[in-house]
């Protein structure tokens, strides 16, 4: 349960804070908590949705700052929780929390990882998880269209049925924004709305794959369907109109 002050919760004896503005992300200072670049809007959703529910293996991509790593543990108490991210930097404060009794060898960052290396990915997920299917999946990794479908065609499969796929500020490019930085980072970067649109239409095209899609502002949640995936996955596979396969077109620049 979060128990909310102002722009900080806590969990327990954990203390949080949350974004407010994208700035925030960089200014905000470790030793008042550990820091989410989530809003509330976010994490109010996030309750609504999982508050309850088990998750013993979860596979996050994108660290960062460490807090949605943290919270992510203190939320769920899973049984193995492994967190990616591109940056080879450690995240002091993440790696002291994954060293405490009760974490090591529960918590597992991994560091200087790219969300669209698979065959990576693949070795993170077999060296850690073994062939134990997924609960949750959490992207928050680096918005970028091709790099996040990469991520989703290898671990979307890994879900079992019912297991919970998010992919988070998928809708950046459709949205006001002025921080400089993102902008310039973003510009030449195709929409992330092609993969919901591509996941979308695979929901109707195959619906025992997807038992459940939805989408808000912040992220899109999607809910494995009982249908086993066996082979290659490839979301665009089952982006179908009038009977036919659209191909790897996107729909946005």
């Amino acid at each position: 349960m979060l128990v909310w002050e102002g722009n900080r919760f806590s969990i327990g004896d954990r203390k949080f804070q949350i974004m407010v503005e994208l700035t925030d992300l960089y200014t905000l200072k470790n030793q008042d908590g550990f820091i989410l670049g989530k809003p509330r809007r976010y994490l109010d959703k996030y309750c609504e949705h999982l508050a309850g529910k088990t998750f013993q293996n979860i596979f996050e991509l994108g660290i960062f700052r460490g807090g949605s790593t943290i919270f992510l543990n203190e939320m769920f108490k899973p049984e193995k929780l492994v967190a990616i991210d591109f940056n080879s930097q450690p995240v002091g404060i993440l790696n002291r929390y994954a060293q405490e009794p009760g974490n090591s060898g529960a918590v597992l960052p991994f560091y200087g990882v790219d969300q669209s290396d698979v065959s990576r990915l693949s070795d993170i997920y077999h060296e850690t998880f073994g062939s134990a299917p997924l609960d949750l999946v959490v992207d928050d990794a680096s918005h970028f269209l091709d790099e996040t479908r990469a991520s989703f065609n290898f671990l979307f499969p890994k879900l079992r049925a019912g297991g919970t796929y998010i992919i988070e500020d998928w809708a950046w490019a459709h949205q006001a924004c002025d921080f400089k930085g993102l902008n310039e980072g973003f510009a030449e970067k195709p929409s992330m709305a092609n993969l919901i649109i591509d996941i979308v239409l695979a929901s109707v095209a195959a619906p025992g794959l997807f038992d459940e899609v939805s989408i808000n502002d912040g992220f899109v949640m999607v809910t494995k369907g009982a249908t086993p995936i066996d082979g290659e996955f490839d979301i665009r596979a089952y982006n179908f109109h009038r009977g036919q396969v659209m191909g790897q077109q996107d729909y946005f620049a």
